[in-house]
């Protein structure tokens, strides 16, 4: 496995790895205090070896990278409240180890523009959020920066980290290989970098009963917390909002995930927020929900979104509470296109599931979906349902052309007692709606209700389209409203 890892660092380092850079070495560069190399493979990285300005506790590494025994392990006193490290090296900091803080709620962030690559081995042990970045500096809130370039401009101030900066026109990538990461539940989990490649060796694997993940090669998790996702590819700053983020870059970064889970759900509503400009997901899952509690939003702004295998976005709801939403605007095209291990086609959904609990489940979340074009094909959905007393949610979309083949469809359907949602679609231009799926499904735009096991089922939704031209063509095109039982 070491082997593999070391290849795979090979193949995406961009030839910058050297044969000693893939050995594991933490070595202090003397910036923040005595130059020193640390002695493994438990890495000890207290206070003292770095520098402390009010909440903010500073690191500066020549190198810093971790085999897959090793640990390195950042301590400090409670009134720590940012572990703020930087690389300064010239080379990637390649983790198969774990990192690992023992201050209580203290955020993480590991700063390296010459790359940051994590191993099937890399695991994650804060107490805080996790902030991983390949900017050049970090700017505070009082305008000072902590750079990793140019370390004679930095200066260490007690004040917060409100943006990642990047001064290069081809910042580096951050990559993932085969790794499961995880934050505390209700913190951040950022990466914030020159592009983001997430690369899982074998498929994610659903339950052979259920929409649940049985397996996936690779797993980032923040639990009921909130997922930062920023790809670059432009001098600019990254500015984390309560609403999302301020970005004065002028070009967006490449975003890849094959065989990727990334997940908020927990007992609270979590938040994913993902900006980038091509952005290729192959059977990877973008999932939130929540039981009992309030959802939170997937919102993702991208030039052009590739959903394949399966791949998607999932917003669910269990039980009281309403669900989260969905907002995406895509410059260009959405395309959805092939299926997973079930034969399932790529889709974008949110769910309503009353949890055990007949009379009480809430709303599930809207989708909003603005784009140049949309393609769905292979049996692909966009859809809001609800399986329970909980309303189905809306699904507006925006486009100048809208294509559903292959037994592909948008839909709001009620399957328990709550009312299905409204479909509204707005197009410029053409709506094409053609073929069924190999396995007889119909093409279409559905607004349905079904409940066999139910005496009566929630009222079917509506459906509002706007279209320049509407093509059906034969071979399996729908339209259609249900109420009641089928």
């Amino acid at each position: 496995m070491q082997h593999n890892f070391i290849q795979f660092l090979a193949i995406f380092g961009g030839g910058l790895l050297s044969p000693a850079a893939t050995q594991a070495q933490l070595v202090l560069d003397g910036s923040l205090g005595q130059a020193e190399t640390l002695m493994g493979p438990e890495y000890q990285i207290g206070a003292e070896l770095g520098q402390q300005q009010g909440g903010n506790l500073f690191h500066s590494f020549q190198d810093f990278n971790l085999q897959s025994h090793e640990t390195a392990t950042f301590s400090g006193p409670d009134t720590v409240h940012n572990i703020i490290s930087r690389v300064t090296g010239g080379t990637p900091s390649n983790i198969d180890g774990l990192i690992r803080s023992t201050i209580p709620n203290a955020d993480f962030y590991l700063l390296n523009p010459y790359g940051i690559l994590f191993g099937p081995h890399a695991k994650l042990d804060v107490q805080g959020g996790f902030h991983a970045s390949t900017a050049d500096y970090l700017k505070l809130q009082d305008g000072d920066r902590f750079e990793a370039r140019n370390l004679n401009n930095s200066l260490l101030s007690v004040a917060p980290v409100a943006a990642f900066g990047f001064l290069s026109d081809t910042p580096t990538p951050i990559s993932v290989h085969d790794s499961h990461l995880n934050v505390p539940k209700g913190q951040t989990f950022s990466l914030i970098g020159g592009g983001l490649e997430f690369h899982g060796t074998g498929r994610l694997l659903y339950d052979e009963n259920s929409y649940s993940v049985a397996s996936s090669p690779i797993k980032l998790s923040a639990e009921s917390g909130r997922f930062n996702m920023v790809s670059v590819a432009s001098p600019g700053e990254v500015m984390p909002t309560a609403t999302g983020f301020d970005l004065t870059m002028t070009k967006n970064g490449h975003l890849t995930a094959t065989n990727t889970l990334l997940t908020t759900y927990g007992d609270a509503g979590g938040q994913i927020w993902i900006r980038a400009g091509q952005v290729m997901m192959t059977n990877s899952l973008v999932e939130n929900g929540t039981v009992n509690q309030a959802g939170g939003d997937v919102d993702m702004q991208v030039d052009n979104l590739i959903f394949d295998e399966g791949a998607g976005i999932y917003n669910l709801i269990q039980g009281i509470g309403s669900g989260g939403n969905i907002h995406l605007r895509v410059t260009d095209q959405l395309i959805q296109r092939g299926t997973d291990n079930k034969g399932n086609g790529s889709g974008i959904y949110t769910d309503s599931d009353n949890n055990g609990n007949a009379s009480q489940a809430g709303k599930s979340g809207n989708i909003t979906i603005q784009a140049q074009s949309v393609f769905v094909t292979d049996r692909g959905a966009i859809a809001a349902n609800t399986y329970s007393s909980g309303d189905a949610g809306n699904v507006s979309i925006r486009a100048d052309e809208i294509s559903l083949t292959n037994g592909s469809y948008i839909g709001s359907a009620t399957f328990g007692l709550g009312q299905g949602g409204t479909i509204t679609l707005d197009i410029l231009k053409t709506l094409l709606i053609s073929r069924t799926s190999a396995d007889g499904y119909y093409s279409g735009v559905y607004a349905t209700s079904e409940d066999e096991k139910l005496e009566k089922a929630g009222n079917a939704g509506n459906i509002h389209i706007n279209a320049h031209d509407i093509i059906l063509e034969k071979g399996g095109a729908d339209f259609c409203k249900h109420m009641g039982l089928w």
